[in-house]
């Protein structure tokens, strides 16, 4: 007979007990096994194991293999991208990407005694700030603060070059460019040559890099790769030397144009050329060119950012109306980078020298900011509710990483304090909410240094009267990366083809500013961006070359970098004519140097 205690650990009722028992007697016969309601029973005996549990420890176990072969398969694939970096790093080595050319040291030291009254002073001309839009706040009040964390190389005088530069002078201007330079770069082109960029597209990059060999000088090194479905290193790192010019000129006109796109091959084949270079220069960036789209690039480009772990900024340049611009708009967000929109082919050269420009003039490196809450009660309760454009891990310290910063270049980060209501009726002045300390590295030098800032409120009875004026600079910044993300809903609605209520959106924001004269007058380049997008959203123009317009002013405002593409109401791509909001004088200079030559041509 079954007993009722062989059966507690199963948890099988009273009333079942007959049936197995009838199951049993005849299962003694046949010596086959059976599975009632779960309960195994086999050669007439009852198996008085926890078997009433098997389905539920089946499916944990299920679950558990299941998770088990996820996290295999993503360490596999791990290990496998891993592993293949060891092979092609060994292949890296066989194919010596350590023979980059060595700087002529006594010249450089020779160029850098003689340029001593042009070193660039980091103690002097750097800026390092914390900034709220008001200073005062009431005890009573539940309010949003604006603030910044900032950092800013401020432009020292250079002798002026004029835009009219023909014969002889030429080779001087080359010569005053290379001797103002802060810094020499290493800069690796990465050339698509898949069958989309034949013709006007492939002549017209042959055609920049030549122009680019004119501003470069021979404390720089350059780099040229071309990649389709497959990829070729056409030049070591070498210095451009008046001699290397000519090799570099011959390697150029061999370029052709043929394949499928593949860019993850040729930033990969950059990043090999960086790690392993035997000499390092003062500053690294490589240029991505390309006309085509590529979905699998970003996650690779993302491991190989990782891997390699380089100090180096990535620029992109978008060629034409048929590419991925939000591909691009990564690449260059990844690499720290300008996105440039060339949908008229004729501008690529003057959006090259801008992006050199600013390389050239480089004077700070490795910057590393670190914001950290001070506040103590009863102020305690004041926090980060938002941080534009980063990852708020916690209100008590957030640390920001800049690879470079060129001269007459800033970079602010814009963030809201949520202060609650403070039960404190005492006045009290100089309460300290943050203190940001910044470390920053000379890239001429390579010193490096230390600043700190503050940020203090006043916090005052409720019945007092604030007499402060608002902190326009703050406003300023703040409506930069508000106005991006406005766009960037409005980029969203046109996709959802919801065009006149992406315009709507635009034109409210436009009007919002326009009511306050002081700010509009500061904001004047934002709201100029903004009436561009509000014609890039209609929707004859939307698909054609808006969303990349779009895709290019998010990037750039919240970067605060590169230029932002202009059109005409026809469609047209304009050259630039005034010095935009994120230039230096240099880039300027430059972008104006190649437009007058263009201007010359018979």
């Amino acid at each position: 007979m079954l007993q009722q205690e062989n059966l507690n650990e199963i948890y099988v009722p009273n009333q079942l007990i007959q049936v197995f028992e009838t199951v049993i007697q005849s299962n003694e016969q046949d010596k086959e096994d059976f599975d009632y309601f779960g309960v195994r029973i086999k050669n007439g005996k009852y198996d008085t194991k926890k078997i009433i549990n098997k389905k539920k420890q089946q499916q944990q176990q299920q679950q558990q293999q299941q998770q088990q072969q996820q996290q295999a398969i993503k360490q596999q694939q791990n290990d496998d991208y891993i592993e293949q970096e060891i092979i092609d790093d060994k292949y890296a080595k066989q194919i010596q990407f350590d023979d980059d050319e060595s700087f002529d040291i006594d010249q450089i030291q020779q160029q850098q005694q003689v340029q001593e009254g042009q070193v660039y002073n980091l103690n002097e001309n750097v800026e390092f700030y914390l900034a709220s839009e008001f200073k005062t706040v009431k005890f009573n009040e539940r309010k949003e603060l604006s603030c910044l964390v900032g950092i800013k190389a401020k432009e020292v005088q250079h002798q002026q070059v004029p835009q009219q530069i023909e014969g002889d002078a030429q080779n001087q201007f080359n010569m005053d460019q290379q001797q103002h330079s802060k810094v020499g770069v290493d800069l690796l082109c990465v050339i698509d040559r898949s069958g989309s960029m034949s013709g006007e597209k492939i002549d017209m990059v042959k055609q920049t890099l030549n122009i680019l060999l004119n501003f470069l000088g021979p404390k720089d090194r350059l780099c040229l790769i071309q990649f389709d479905d497959t990829c070729q290193r056409l030049t070591n790192l070498r210095r451009v030397t008046d001699e290397n010019k000519t090799y570099y000129s011959e390697i150029i006109s061999k370029i052709q144009a043929n394949g499928g796109t593949v860019i993850s091959l040729g930033t990969q084949m950059a990043l090999k050329q960086i790690k392993y270079r035997k000499n390092v220069n003062n500053v690294t960036a490589i240029f991505v060119l390309s006309d085509g789209q590529d979905e699998a690039a970003i996650p690779q480009i993302q491991k190989q950012l990782a891997y390699y772990s380089q100090t180096l900024t990535i620029h992109s340049f978008g060629f034409g109306s048929d590419h991925d611009a939000k591909l691009m708009t990564k690449i260059s967000n990844l690499g720290k980078g300008s996105f440039y929109f060339v949908n008229n082919i004729s501008l690529l050269d003057e959006f090259f020298v801008d992006a050199l420009g600013a390389l050239t003039s480089m004077v700070a490196t490795n910057i590393n900011i670190t914001l950290q809450n001070k506040t103590q009660t009863p102020y305690d309760a004041i926090t980060i509710s938002k941080f534009y454009g980063q990852d708020k891990s916690n209100n008590q310290t957030i640390k920001l990483k800049i690879p470079y910063l060129a001269e007459g270049q800033r970079r602010d980060f814009v963030f809201k304090l949520s202060i609650p209501y403070i039960n404190n009726n005492l006045p009290q002045e100089d309460v300290l909410l943050f203190q940001a300390e910044v470390q920053i590295t000379s890239s001429q030098t390579q010193e490096t240094i230390q600043k700190q800032a503050e940020l203090y409120l006043k916090f005052i009875d409720e019945n007092q009267t604030i007499i402060e004026e608002q902190n326009y600079f703050v406003t300023e910044q703040v409506f930069r990366v508000e106005s991006a993300e406005v766009i960037k809903s409005a980029l969203q609605k046109c996709q959802n083809r919801q065009n006149s209520q992406a315009i709507d959106l635009i034109d409210s924001l436009i009007s919002k500013v326009q009511e306050n004269q002081q700010l509009s007058e500061k904001c004047k380049n934002i709201v100029s961006d903004l009436e561009q997008v509000k014609q890039a959203a209609k929707k004859e123009y939307f698909n054609k070359f808006g969303s990349k317009q779009m895709y290019q002013i998010i990037s750039n405002n919240y970067n605060q970098q590169g230029i932002n593409a202009k059109f005409d109401a026809s469609g047209i791509q304009l050259q630039q004519e005034e010095q935009s909001q994120f230039q230096n004088k240099k880039q300027m200079m430059w972008v104006q140097k190649v437009q007058y030559s263009k201007k010359c041509k018979p």
